[in-house]
């Protein structure tokens, strides 16, 4: 997002990460056939019984008539949203995991409900759980816990003496991996607006490439 104060604190032009679950119904319809699981016909049944108030989120519309289908911390806490909302922003990418099962992700997405309602961590401590930043939260979800549970693995790097793992580093990984037999992650939509016309048009694969060279003043960027 342009001209947001966070973005000086945050390294590089990529500076958010969000976690798209889909609403109930879409979540329903991927995750059928992981179910009954845990004793529950589907996964609504599951949100509904063990998380009650996020339950009560995602039947919700919005105030613009969406239904929540994102995970993101964000000033000030972390928060499910709709799709629309999360993605108001000037440069949104999607990328997915390569080689994650259903189960994994099903387990990534229980994880983010966990932190759900737990304030911004405006220390960027990737060490504590009491308070998490974006890429912390997307970071936790995907953290691979063996035997059960596949993960994503991402290299962490330093800000203002901290470790962290950030958005850019996210990207990076892309990058870093494009093409390998073994890359854990792939491109799924990028999309790039424009301030002038308040539109936005479809991108390519191969601009996202190149977009974690770009410097984070994107109104820069022709």
């Amino acid at each position: 997002r342009n001209w947001h104060l966070s973005n000086v604190g945050i390294p590089g032009f990529w500076t958010h990460s969000a976690l798209y679950t889909g609403d109930l119904h879409t979540m329903n319809e991927y995750f059928a056939s992981e179910f009954p699981y845990e004793g529950y016909p589907s996964m609504s049944e599951l949100i509904k019984n063990k998380y009650p108030k996020i339950y009560s989120v995602y039947a919700s519309k919005d105030a613009e008539g969406f239904y929540p289908a994102v995970v993101e911390a964000i000033e000030p806490g972390v928060v499910l949203q709709s799709m629309p909302k999360s993605a108001d922003a000037d440069f949104v990418v999607a990328i997915r995991s390569r080689l994650l099962t259903k189960t994994d992700i099903l387990l990534a997405i229980l994880e983010t409900y966990e932190h759900i309602g737990k304030p911004y961590d405006y220390n960027f401590d990737f060490d504590t759980r009491d308070a998490l930043v974006c890429s912390e939260l997307i970071y936790n979800a995907l953290f691979e816990q063996p035997p059960t549970k596949k993960g994503v693995h991402f290299k962490t790097s330093f800000v203002n003496g901290r470790k962290i793992v950030s958005p850019l580093d996210m990207a990076n990984k892309f990058v870093e991996e494009y093409g390998k037999p073994d890359a854990e992650l792939k491109f799924v939509y990028f999309l790039k607006g424009n301030e002038k016309t308040g539109t936005s048009e479809v991108s390519t694969e191969a601009e996202f490439i190149k977009s974690v060279n770009w410097s984070k003043f994107s109104f820069f960027q022709k």
